[in-house]
């Protein structure tokens, strides 16, 4: 078994080497067109689209979470790179977490570049501690998180794999990281890392489609965030965890471009400044896509009474008295699911999904695809928390 997982752990790395070979300016982005796949850049897309009805008042902005540059101690990206980046992917908003430097809040990223809003802020003490001025230097992460929002920041856990303090008070966790999903493809464990194997054999005629291959959010995520939102309101969002850090000789295993491009966090916001932003994220109206596998823009989730007016948005929590219909619609070519408490209780294909639900659970969307022979998670949405009447 063990020189079965070291000879896992060298195939997935070869994997990412023939992805990245050919690669070093992440601008333009390659290209591929197998069955709907694209790392080029966005194009003709002059600000973020109006979201669908009934939130007819939001724009869907596009943003990226847990990224890393040169002012932290395991990445050499320059801040330009960044910004290039982001912009040619579309990006609305983008929180830097750099590891804590002297420079990382100091001379970070913040405000409008280009199309791109950007907040500094860290991984620091199991968090991403985001749109911060001063340095968190917390004894445990409880302690962090009171020093996060005492100047106003927002504190998410990082890496649920590693926390420990569930009970603590943060806002929001990772509901998928792709470090992380990297690990578990590695260590051989889950159907990841049997996909790992298979994609081998054809590493070189579809190098894209290897590294894909292992691209899924982590059960263990999943089942933690079910968890807690039974007891209260959590966001969920994507953690990128980029860092443009690993080369095998001289092939750089983990481009910027890529790692940004495989899976981003949407929210439905009022406007495109900062306070438009922090409201959206706080309120959980959003969801995370991998799009990678189609942009998703049009998806929405929410609630309506017996005379159809809407109730409650995706991340907001609703009282039934009555019986309630939950909608989800998608952009198109997919199977909805909606889940409670994390098990499946409708499901169908097509562009929109209607389920009336009488009790009370935590309610939240999963949008499937089919690509290279499997099923793929698309679209994971925040939830409706649907509580019992008191």
């Amino acid at each position: 078994m063990k020189n079965a997982r070291g000879a896992l752990a060298v195939a997935v790395a070869l994997v990412f080497a023939a992805l990245a070979r050919g690669d070093d300016d992440p601008v333009p982005l390659p290209r591929t067109e197998t069955e709907g796949e694209t790392w080029r850049p966005r194009t003709g897309l002059d600000g973020p689209p109006r979201a669908p009805a009934p939130l007819e008042g939001f724009l869907d902005l596009r943003g990226i979470f847990h990224a890393h540059s040169r002012h932290s101690h395991d990445s050499k990206v320059p801040l330009e790179k960044v910004v290039a980046v982001a912009n040619a992917l579309a990006i609305d908003f983008f929180f830097m977490t750099d590891h804590p430097s002297p420079d990382s809040l100091e001379k970070g990223l913040r405000g409008r570049h280009g199309r791109t809003l950007f907040f500094a802020g860290a991984e620091t003490s199991g968090l991403l501690a985001l749109d911060l001025r001063e340095p968190v230097r917390g004894r445990s992460g409880t302690d962090a998180i009171a020093q996060v929002v005492s100047q106003g920041g927002i504190a998410l856990v990082a890496h649920p794999e590693e926390w420990t303090e569930w009970d603590a008070p943060f806002s929001g966790m990772e509901i998928a990281n792709l470090h992380y999903s990297a690990i578990l493809a590695k260590s051989g464990k889950g159907e990841a890392g049997k996909r790992a194997i298979a994609a081998l054999a054809k590493l070189r005629e579809d190098p894209e489609g290897a590294l894909l291959a292992i691209v899924d959010p982590a059960k263990l995520y999943l089942d933690r965030w079910d968890d807690l939102g039974k007891k209260r309101r959590v966001v969920g969002v994507a953690g990128n965890d980029a860092h443009e850090n690993v080369k095998i000789g001289d092939v750089q295993v983990d481009p910027y471009c890529r790692s940004l491009r495989v899976v981003d966090t949407h929210l439905f916001a009022r406007g495109t400044g900062e306070r438009d932003v922090r409201e959206a994220l706080l309120a959980g109206r959003g969801y995370v896509a991998f799009e990678v596998w189609g942009d998703s823009p049009g998806f929405v989730f929410f609630a309506r009474d017996k005379e159809k007016k809407t109730v409650a948005l995706l991340g907001e929590e609703v009282h039934i008295e009555s019986p309630l219909e939950l909608v989800a619609r998608a952009p198109a070519g997919g199977t909805i699911r909606i889940l409670r408490d994390g098990a499946v209780v409708s499901s169908c294909e097509g562009e929109e999904l209607a389920l009336e639900v009488t009790g009370g659970g935590v309610y939240r969307v999963l949008v499937v695809l089919t690509r290279r022979g499997r099923e793929v998670p698309w679209i994971f949405s925040n939830p409706i928390y649907v509580r019992e009447a008191d």
